[in-house]
């Protein structure tokens, strides 16, 4: 009987580093105006955000990230997006070359939500969190 061929690893399989769930009200930035979102999950190499419309495959834009007081921006480059059942979208993506800064910090964030399972989590729908707030 030949071998068959092995199968190919899904996109679980291929990552890089492990994801790690957050769903924490966040912003993403195409411009210098923040837009609503909805940080989902993270890993030293990328995010996956919520937002309430599409974002385009190969798109730059920013996510925001707040830990301890502190709020980083860094940029991701979109590599998929698909609808949400529930309503709006979700896209992730890889970070694109953070600055020694943005990796020390999105790794304390990764160990912080690594060590505190759930912390973060707002426990509430993405489509409750990505109502517009009032600043």
């Amino acid at each position: 009987m030949p071998d068959l061929p092995s199968p190919q690893p899904s996109g679980l399989d291929r990552r890089r580093h492990p994801r790690f769930r957050v769903m924490q009200r966040s912003s993403f930035y195409l411009t210098s105006r923040p837009l609503t979102a909805v940080l989902v999950d993270i890993s030293e190499s990328g995010a996956r955000i919520a937002t309430s419309l599409p974002r385009d495959i190969g798109m730059l834009l920013g996510v925001g990230m707040d830990l301890d007081g502190e709020r980083v921006s860094v940029p991701i480059l979109v590599r998929w997006e698909r609808p949400l059942a529930e309503g709006g979208f979700e896209s992730g993506g890889d970070f694109v070359e953070p600055t020694e800064a943005e990796l020390r910090f999105i790794k304390r964030f990764v160990e912080h939500v690594k060590a505190n399972p759930g912390a973060m989590n707002e426990n509430v729908r993405i489509s409750e969190l990505l109502k517009p707030t009032i600043s």
